[in-house]
């Protein structure tokens, strides 16, 4: 890093690695050195670093010092949120450019792609850390890398960003002020003897919230129109405004007006569009917004409106589509008479468009000159008469460019005129009532992201099975399946998938004194009955489940009149009368497999980090998912899909040889979070728990079944968080001490549970305990009195709910 582009010399090289070791454990000193260094050849100064270990302090003020001068007006601007904050990328570099700190360095490059490179060198400096990336990779939150940088950064901002707050008062050369709504009142402003305040933006909780707020979020709209009329960014976000005063024309070099969440504001002033400056105007989730003024045109700096969320805004002014540096339009409403030609060639970032299907209206033609857009949202009008306009495929090669796409309400059975949009990252699919055939979509290499949701009479999602040889979904990452109440399986002409299994082939004669955990056994030929019991008729001594391997010597009526217990079948020739099965005579069999003869297993997701299947019931075959590492929900769902993946084998790579370095992990290993919800045949004991060596969090819920923990649950040793909801436990075993990690434990609607285990005082990392809606358990945790409180008195966080008289 500290090199960039330039050779390297061999004393850079040799200090590098001196630098390197002297801060060795400290990544932020040693991002912050490189950054000074990347502009400094001299050698002296490499020596200087190499030869002196300075405090961290020091070093972050160095880094500073080295900052060019809009980075650290922007850095210094920070410090008017609090400590630990997470800003939003977007909204930073909108504070950023109203306040004129963002410079392009080419005549090309727009004010919001400077800022964003701003955000990256910061983060690059390591001023910043990532918290938050999208599909698209670019970073859309950020938080202060140390706690030291924002010290640093009140320190560097003192004089010019000051927070108010009950006990100081604002003075000298102040120019940016945040406020707390905990400290509004009618003094407040009072406490700003300052006149050219250039921002006021309250950052924290809003004042609806506060029952006991003694001024309202209008009189604080007044009385900052009335006396700071310098303003170029006014944030009053949730702050419970009823209306936009007229007054509001007064702030002439306003840039940034932010009133988001005003649920109450019907409409906006005509006198706003006198606000010429205005580059910023939020209004999401402004819910009772019906109308924007006709003057719009007037406000030629404007660079984004968002309105997203605002429901009832049924239409938009004709003169927007004369505003000539807008650049981000969050939501379109399209009429019949509304004109194609609006003005849309010059957005690059993102659009939604609602209102769709009216007759007169064409979308092909509309979305033609959306050329610049990256992420595209259409939504269907649902009360509009149905036309074909509601049903008309879209032009693929219209959409070609696009990187994110939603579809929202689409009546049509069909989505595109012919393939899916090739450079898609993400794609959705919302509330379509008659989609029953999608686009090939396996093969989209940049796919990460696919959301199919509400889309009732979709049977299955590809067309067939032919394409398991080619590239299955080789970006996916995130995968959501939600209220698909007609999904069977993934392949329209899917087989019943065939596993394989590795087994130990063993003379049953030495059947005895193998370990009774064995859990599969092969025959490689039929001997007789006597000789499959050594002549004894006594089972006893039988694992409690085995499987099974046939051929066809073997008679299979007589192994179902010999035990119930198996689990597993193996088919080792092609033909088996499976039709001929009562299934209902094997109730713990798991799996049914031939060994190696037509072996085509269901293919797995090669880089799936998160699942989420719910209100799917009908759902009994889908790609593995061994992968999955940031969660699973499994909610209203059939189960086998997980059974699938829990107990694949690597079919794939059986013939090959590999290194024990090489081969590939347990399915599931990497899980961090898995939730199970409402699943009906749900067996707890089915899962091999000891693979989930990662699992943090775990939530059972809506399993009356579930009467105790599973026992092997107790070797998760990662496991952070466990919730129980709404299921029929009847305890918490002793063993759940082992779990050691263990942070927080909730137990809600479980009222069989009758008290807690003495080992609950073992868990020393305990610091949460949350208890709702379980009356007898809540009795015994009464504070001092009940027969439980012993155990849980050291807990930090206890949140006992009421005791509901029966």
């Amino acid at each position: 890093m500290a090199f960039g582009q330039d050779p390297k010399t061999s004393y850079q090289v040799e200090a590098g690695k001196k630098i390197a070791k002297r801060y060795s454990g400290q990544p932020l000193m040693v991002k912050m050195v490189a950054s000074i260094l990347r502009t400094e050849n001299s050698e002296a100064d490499w020596r200087f670093f190499y030869e002196n270990k300075f405090p961290t302090e020091r070093i972050i003020k160095l880094c500073y010092e080295h900052l060019p001068s809009p980075l650290k007006h922007c850095l210094a601007y920070c410090s008017l949120f609090p400590n630990y904050h997470e800003y939003d990328v977007e909204t930073i570099i909108k504070m950023w450019m109203a306040q004129g700190f963002v410079e392009p360095l080419t005549p090309d490059q727009s004010l919001e792609e400077a800022g964003y490179d701003y955000v990256l060198d910061l983060l690059e400096r390591g001023f910043f850390q990532v918290s938050e990336i999208d599909v698209r990779e670019r970073v859309i939150k950020f938080h202060m890398h140390h706690e030291l940088v924002h010290r640093l950064a009140k320190v560097v901002a003192e004089g010019s960003c000051t927070k108010l707050r009950s006990h100081n008062h604002v003075y000298g050369r102040t120019i940016h002020v945040s406020l707390d709504h905990k400290d509004c009142d009618s003094t407040l402003f009072e406490r700003i003897l300052v006149e050219n305040i250039r921002s006021i933006v309250f950052p924290f909780q809003s004042l609806r919230q506060q029952d006991s707020a003694s001024i309202q979020g209008d009189q604080i709209f007044d009385i900052i129109i009335s006396r700071f009329i310098k303003l170029r960014t006014l944030d009053l976000h949730a702050m419970g405004i009823n209306a936009v005063p007229s007054s509001i024309k007064k702030l002439k070099l306003l840039k940034y007006l932010d009133l988001s969440q005003s649920e109450d504001i019907r409409e906006l002033p005509n006198s706003i569009t006198k606000l010429l400056h205005l580059q910023t105007l939020k209004l999401s989730s402004c819910y009772g917004l019906k109308k924007l003024p006709k003057g719009f045109k007037n406000l030629i700096n404007l660079r984004h409106l968002e309105i997203d969320g605002c429901y009832n805004l049924t239409t938009l002014p004709r003169g927007i589509s004369q505003l000539p540096n807008l650049q981000m339009l969050s939501q379109l409403v399209v009429t019949e008479d509304t004109s194609p030609n609006i003005g849309l060639n010059k957005w690059r970032k993102e659009l939604h468009i609602k209102n769709l299907g009216h007759e007169n209206f064409d979308l092909n033609k509309f979305v033609n000159v959306v050329s610049e857009v990256q992420s595209l949202m259409l939504e269907w009008e649902s009360n509009v008469r149905e036309s074909d306009e509601h049903k008309k495929p879209l032009n693929s090669d219209l959409l070609s460019a696009l990187e994110e796409l939603t579809l929202r309400a689409y009546k049509g059975k069909r989505l595109f005129s012919h393939n899916c949009p090739s450079n898609l990252v993400k794609l959705s699919l919302r509330k379509c009532a008659n989609c029953q055939i999608l686009p090939p979509l396996h093969q989209l290499p940049n796919l990460k992201v696919l959301v199919l949701d509400e889309l009732p009479k979709l049977e299955y999602i590809s067309d067939n099975a032919s394409s398991l040889g080619t590239p299955f979904f080789p970006s996916l990452k995130e995968l959501w399946l939600t209220e698909l109440p007609m999904l069977q399986r993934w392949w329209r002409n899917e087989e019943p998938p065939s596993f394989y299994w590795q087994t130990n082939e063993v003379d049953f004669d030495e059947w005895l004194s193998f370990d009774l955990q064995i859990n599969d056994v092969n025959f490689d030929e039929s001997p007789s009955f006597d000789q499959q019991t050594n002549g004894e008729d006594d089972f006893d001594e039988w694992p409690a489940s085995f499987g099974l391997v046939i051929n066809d010597d073997v008679d299979f009526d007589e192994w179902l009149s010999f035990d119930r217990q198996i689990r597993d079948v193996n088919v080792d020739f092609d033909e088996w009368p499976i039709n001929d099965i009562d299934f209902d005579e094997l109730p713990k069999l798991k799996r049914w497999w031939r060994k190696e003869v037509d072996i085509h297993p269901l293919p797995s997701f090669p880089c799936l980090s998160k699942l989420v299947v719910e209100d799917c019931p009908t759902l009994v075959s889908m790609p593995m998912f061994p992968t999955l590492e940031e969660g699973l929900a499994l909610d209203s769902t059939c189960w086998k899909p997980f059974q699938h993946t829990m107990f694949q084998d690597t079919v794939g790579n059986k013939d090959t040889q590999e290194s024990p370095s090489q081969s590939p992990s347990l399915p599931l290993s990497k899980l961090k979070a898995l939730r199970i919800v409402g699943i009906e045949h749900f067996k707890a004991d089915e899962i091999e728990w000891q693979n989930l060596k990662s699992l943090q969090f775990l939530r059972f819920d809506c399993l009356p079944n579930l009467v105790s923990l599973p026992e092997w649950l107790q070797h998760v040793l990662s496991l952070q968080e466990l919730h129980l909801w709404r299921c029929g436990t009847e305890e918490i075993p002793e063993w759940i001490g082992e779990l050691q990690n263990l942070s927080k434990l909730v137990i809600f609607v479980c009222p069989h549970l009758k008290s807690l285990p003495k080992a609950i005082r073992k868990l020393q990392f305990l610091e949460t305990l949350e208890i709702e809606e379980c009356n007898d358990l809540l009795m015994r945790c009464k504070k001092d009195i009940g027969a439980d409180w012993k155990k849980i008195r050291f807990i930090k966080n206890l949140h006992l709910g009421q005791i509901y008289e029966k």
